[in-house]
């Protein structure tokens, strides 16, 4: 699929700016500064339900894409100049792994760890960020909640309903009936597709931490053993030279009473 048009498909438009929420007079600080914004709520790490995973390590990658452009001089100007993606065997823009993609990303920003993914999640809920991408997505997907879940790495089927109905209270958007009409059954299915990923990722989660302790008890156990060791050598060179030293004063006290 043409690399524009997948732009359009994730993020709603071709405009690599747009995508960014820059304009095109941006600074290069700016673009990075912009691009690590947005990657924090589409990495893949931070996503829990399995169904989201290709979506979100698609959408990461087109967005690293536009960063690579937007921030290359050369590939930059004949972006602006002509809308064109320059490909080159040698540049950025022809990453094709995720892995590749992923690193890429690391080398700009290092320090970023899963710490710093989840407090940028706890901020991001709720916000007026928030409400403009669901708001975007409403209108993309005409109302349908099953094609906003999917699209929507924050997901939670009370909040986005909430925040969905006060947009069209205030006739920020408009009554598609795929939302106001939708069907129990549609609904039923969704939160119980959402209930089984949300258990799995949980279960998965649970794994990692039980595989994690399974390593800090083997560490431990070994350190242990170690330092029982080690004591145990220590006893013995005590015994040993202890020994050897009530000997010694034996002797001596022998030899003063002859």
């Amino acid at each position: 699929m043409e690399f524009l048009q997948e732009c359009q498909d994730y993020f709603g438009t071709k405009n690599l700016y747009e995508i960014l929420d820059l304009s095109k007079t941006a600074k290069l600080s700016e673009i990075k500064s912009a691009y690590r914004k947005k990657s924090l709520k589409v990495h893949p790490d931070r996503v829990q339900i399995e169904s989201q995973k290709e979506s979100a390590k698609r959408a990461f990658q087109i967005l690293t894409k536009v960063h690579c452009v937007l921030s290359n001089d050369e590939y930059r100007k004949v972006y602006d100049e002509s809308g064109m993606i320059i490909t080159d065997e040698n540049s950025f823009t022809n990453l094709s792994t995720f892995e590749e993609f992923l690193n890429y990303w690391r080398t700009l920003f290092p320090r970023i760890d899963s710490k710093k993914l989840e407090n940028f999640a706890q901020e991001y809920i709720g916000s007026s960020e928030e409400e403009k991408d669901l708001k975007n997505l409403y209108l993309k997907f005409n109302g349908d909640l099953n094609m906003i879940f999917e699209h929507h790495y924050f997901y939670d089927e009370d909040r986005v309903t909430e925040m969905l109905n006060k947009l069209i209270d205030s006739n920020e958007i408009p009554k598609f009936d795929a939302f106001v009409k939708e069907s129990k059954s549609k609904k039923e299915k969704r939160l119980k597709k959402i209930k089984k990923e949300a258990s799995l990722a949980e279960k998965e989660a649970k794994k990692k931490d039980d595989d994690n302790s399974d390593l800090i008890m083997a560490i431990q156990k070994r350190n242990s053993s170690k330092e029982n060791n080690f004591d145990d050598m220590i006893k013995n060179l005590e015994a040993k030279y202890a020994g050897s030293k009530n000997q010694k004063s034996s002797t001596k006290n022998k030899k003063r009473r002859v």
